[in-house]
């Protein structure tokens, strides 16, 4: 009642003296009438006037939450696209309205069990939510967690950090991430901490155990990052940091975590040997050496070790991500323009053969290697990719280009959608100068070589109206 005071005093004044001018029995006709057609009021009313129970009063909001759910769920319990969106609305309003009227009121500890129950409901909950819904109110409970834990002492914060670390190991859906973001947030004093520490050391022994190993790369890698975060916030020696990520090389997230935060202090060493470590476990695995040397690359920029720096980024281009434009790029600026050539040609000769350098081509401008690849590639796919830069300056390379696919095309007996794609082809030639010219000479060589080819002889008919 106080809040409507206080947020709208003008309306509130106006409405409380007509209130005042009418008797006992007017108003109570029509409180009961207004009551009478509006359920929800009506329980909202009874909530305020009646002195219940904690118990009483929690079963009151469960079962006001369960009314909703069954307003919206079909005979199979499932809330179609139709209805999710006004099932999202009310539940909102639920939350805006009623829980925090409890958080007002300080009933704190009974606006935690109905939060709690919310969320259990709708980790179970089979909705259409293809418009986000469970996110949207997955959201909503956790504001309204925080909103309950800013002011809660501590008893109540020991049991909603129970609660919370109990649905961490369970099945909850969208509520997951929110439930892990305030448990990592939040309880931050040394009893909590200390807590989390040994905990997340146990959900960690417990995802090694799994027997899927993409399984157990995810969850050992999510809780040896947890438990490293939760060493940094104890200010647990950096030697004792440093060990337990040499020890799980293999959890990516968790060495992640304690490089940035090397970095951050400007503690580079400790973030080298990590990173040099996890490379020379992950020989073998392309993607991950590749991933290590990236991150090694820019902790030696940022260390000012520049030779090393210089020395990575040159295997990067080289060996673990080949040709990367981005890097090229980086690695250009090393040079001024006169000396960039040179290094540009020894960097060339470096690659492996099997690098498509037609990229870096284009970056440098280096149209007449750029068309000799394209010229060098079967089939048309860097015609089609490259042809915009290169048909001003090369029409009658890649009308040749276009003349001998099609060639090698016509040579191979196929169906009507190979023909179709023949036809194609050519009417592509024919935006060349003399292309229409070579198309006229292909078709009138095929009208010839392949006259027993009836669906090729009646595809290339398209061509009979045309003026060559």
């Amino acid at each position: 009642m106080d809040d409507e005071r206080k947020l709208q005093p003008e309306k509130y004044a106006e409405v409380a003296k007509v209130v005042a001018a009418a008797d006992n029995e007017q108003v109570l006709d029509f409180l009961t009438q207004m009551l009478v057609k509006d359920p929800e009021l009506a329980r909202t009313f009874k909530r305020r006037t009646t002195k219940r129970s904690a118990s009483e009063a929690f079963q009151s909001y469960h079962a006001q939450i369960g009314d909703i759910f069954n307003a919206y769920m079909d005979s199979d319990a499932f809330i179609d696209t139709y209805n999710a969106g006004a099932f999202t609305d009310e539940i909102r309003n639920f939350v805006a309205d009623d829980v925090q009227t409890l958080i007002n009121d300080q009933q704190l500890s009974l606006a935690l069990r109905v939060v709690n129950d919310l969320a259990t409901m709708l980790a179970q909950l089979d909705i259409d939510d293809s418009d986000s819904e469970l996110i949207i109110l997955s959201q909503e409970c956790c504001e309204a967690w925080e909103n309950i834990l800013d002011p809660a002492k501590p008893p109540l914060q020991r049991r909603a950090f129970r609660w919370f670390q109990k649905r961490a190991s369970e099945e909850m859906g969208p509520l997951e991430d929110s439930i892990e973001y305030l448990l990592f947030k939040r309880f931050t004093t040394p009893d909590f901490l200390e807590n989390k520490l040994s905990w997340t050391a146990q959900k960690l022994h417990d995802a090694e155990q799994l027997e899927d190993d993409s399984e157990r790369t995810y969850f050992g890698g999510k809780w040896a990052a947890y438990h490293v975060q939760v060493m940094q916030e104890l200010n647990r020696p950096a030697k004792e940091v440093e060990q337990f990520c040499v020890a799980n090389l293999s959890y990516q997230p968790a060495l992640q975590n304690y490089v940035e935060s090397c970095v951050q202090r400007q503690d580079y060493e400790p973030a080298i040997r990590i990173l040099q470590a996890g490379k020379e476990q992950a020989q073998g695995q392309h993607g991950n050496v590749a991933g290590y040397s990236r991150q090694l690359r820019k902790v030696y920029q940022q260390a000012g070790q520049i030779e090393n720096y210089q020395h990575e980024l040159w295997l990067l281009l080289t060996a673990y991500d080949p040709a990367d434009i981005d890097l090229y790029r980086e690695f250009k600026q090393l040079y001024s323009p006169e000396d960039w050539v040179g290094q540009r040609d020894k960097f060339f000769k470096a690659l492996p053969l099997t690098v498509d350098l037609k990229p870096l081509y284009v970056e440098d401008q280096l149209y007449d290697k750029l068309l000799i690849a394209v010229m060098a590639n079967s089939g048309l796919a860097g015609v089609y990719t490259y042809e915009a830069l290169l048909k001003p300056r090369y029409p009658e390379h890649l009308l040749k280009k276009y003349s001998q696919t099609a060639q090698n095309m016509a040579r191979k007996t196929g169906d009507r959608k190979h023909y179709r794609k023949l036809v194609k082809i050519l009417l592509q030639m024919m935006n060349y100068p003399s292309g229409g010219n070579e198309v006229a000479r292909l078709i009138k060589e095929w009208r010839v070589t392949y006259a027993r080819r009836p669906a090729m002889m009646a595809e290339l008919d398209w061509f009979d109206s045309i003026q060559f």
